[in-house]
């Protein structure tokens, strides 16, 4: 990729070679040159004898998505409404209070079967919270490195123009990743464009992506 998409700048007297030979040994060995046998296959399919000379299409899989009726829109509107109070009810407890609040969870889905499965789910919040705070103490596990251009408007509105990670093995090598990536994006900086470096958890990293794509 990097052969094929080059941009250096050749403007100068002098020109560098490494691209030029890194696209031609990259075309020597992944550019697929047609024979006679893919030829003929080919002409066949075009102008084919018998129906056997013809090549078979794949056909794909994939789930065909159920409609959403003006009911069903309604009824999830309603039953998801405050959904955001789970998770803000969840971020203010320390660990301690995460694991009673979990086992706590559970023991009541126990104890009403129709709603078992809406417990369980907010214990898993919790264990996941939970998970996140004993990464951040311990400095364990997998971390990411994150760099973000923002640029402001008039309003002190921010808006996300470029984002750059890094993935790394504890909290301390993420740190050093971190200002590295800081140091190498320092000149995006400018009157409306801050540059702001942070640390997350590969459980917090997904989740900041999941909010991206959305």
């Amino acid at each position: 990729m990097s052969a094929t998409f080059n941009d250096s700048d050749n403007k100068g007297t002098v020109v560098a070679l490494q691209p030029k030979l890194s696209k031609k040994r990259a075309e020597e060995e992944h550019r697929w040159v047609v024979g006679k046998a893919e030829l003929d296959r080919i002409a066949a399919d075009i102008w084919p004898k018998v129906k056997s000379d013809k090549m078979r299409s794949a056909q794909g899989v994939s789930v065909k998505r159920p409609p959403l009726t003006y009911d069903a829109r309604l009824a999830l509107d309603e039953a998801t409404a405050n959904l955001w109070k789970i998770s803000h009810a969840v971020a203010e407890l320390k660990e301690r209070s995460l694991k009673g609040f979990a086992h706590e969870a559970r023991s009541r889905g126990a104890d009403r079967p129709e709603h078992e499965l809406l417990y369980q789910a907010i214990a898993q919040v919790a264990d996941q919270r939970l998970e996140i705070l004993r990464r951040r103490r311990t400095g364990k596990g997998v971390w990411y490195a994150i760099v973000g251009v923002i640029k402001w408007n008039g309003d002190h509105v921010g808006q996300s123009v470029a984002r750059f990670h890094e993935k790394c093995e504890g909290k301390r090598s993420a740190v050093v990743a971190a200002r590295k990536l800081l140091a190498e994006h320092a000149s995006e900086f400018a009157e409306n464009m801050t540059v702001e470096a942070e640390v997350l958890t590969d459980l917090e990293w997904q989740g900041r992506l999941r909010e991206v794509e959305d």
